[in-house]
């Protein structure tokens, strides 16, 4: 199942992810970096990340220009993206990956 629209409007997800769990719990910021990690490669907007995380349009500028400021989101276009040069970022796609493998895992052993 695509987790951008698992998200919308589910505060719980951010309760029982263990993305957030790595990040250091829920907050704006954690909201804001796993909706570009789910993204990854692809620009998005405020408004499709103030969707996906949950927040208004304006608290997501203010953490997409804190995340600008520490060079982890670069802006492309008007939309925005993680910078694959910062070493912050690859820390966060190895957590995403060992995830990701476990979420396969899970799904094998229920379906089989």
């Amino acid at each position: 199942m695509n987790r951008e629209y698992e998200i919308v409007g589910d505060e719980e997800y951010f309760r029982d992810n263990r993305l957030m769990e790595e990040l250091g719990g829920d907050s704006p910021r954690n909201r804001v970096l796993d909706c570009l990690l789910i993204n990854y490669g692809r620009p998005v907007d405020y408004e499709k990340i103030s969707i996906a995380a949950n927040m208004k349009p304006e608290a997501v500028r203010e953490v997409i220009e804190e995340l600008k400021g520490e060079g982890m989101v670069v802006e492309k276009e008007g939309s925005y993206m993680l910078n694959p040069d910062h070493s912050e970022v690859l820390r966060l796609l190895e957590i995403e990956a060992g995830v990701m493998f476990e979420n396969i895992r899970k799904a094998r052993k229920y379906y089989t």
